[in-house]
This record gives structure tokens, sequence and C-alpha cells, in this order.
């Protein structure tokens, strides 16, 4: 399988995606929010593979309610995805699964 282009680099990013973005922040009333739309995606690329697909809209919930408390997109994307590797182990220290 190919990986795809950073998303700001895709064919459609200028004419569809980044309009699209921008009509969703303005709407939402978080237009001046700092975003970087690469390193989202990312992230939400590692928990897509690391855990499952459905969790990587979560996971960009979450880091979004970091930001909105206050911290760092580069930080939170960097925990999601420090936790996400790192396996879940039980109290007597056993591997519980992949995740």
């Amino acid at each position: 399988m190919s990986a795809k282009p950073p998303v700001t680099l895709q064919s459609d990013w200028p004419t569809v995606l980044e309009p699209w973005l921008h009509r969703v922040a303005e709407h939402l009333d978080v237009a001046g929010v700092d975003l970087d739309v690469d390193r989202v995606h990312l992230m939400t690329g590692v928990v897509a593979d690391e855990v499952q697909r459905s969790m990587a809209p979560i996971s960009a919930f979450l880091v979004g309610a970091a930001v909105a408390r206050g911290a760092g997109l580069e930080e939170a994307c960097r925990w999601v995805e420090e936790i996400t590797r790192t396996p879940l182990r039980a109290s007597d220290g056993e591997p519980l699964g992949t995740v």
C-alpha cells in the first residue's frame, strides 16, 4: 500500500479541502486556531494503525480538547502517539493486548 502525500500537498487541498476546513472552522468559531492539518493527520494515522480506525477521529477530538485546555498541538499529538504505542498492562505487569 503506497502512502498518500501529506494532506496539504494533495491536489484537492487548495480547491476542496482547505476551503471546507476554513468554512467549518468559521462556523465553529475556531477560525483563529493554529492547526497543523498534516500533524493531526499523522497522529490519527498512528491511532488507526495501532488501535483501530474508528478511534482515529476520537483521538483528534481528545487532542482538540487538550489544546482547548492549554496544551500545545504537537505536545498533545505526541502524548497520544506515545500512549498508543505503549502496551496496556495488568496490575501484575502482564500485557493486556496490542493497545
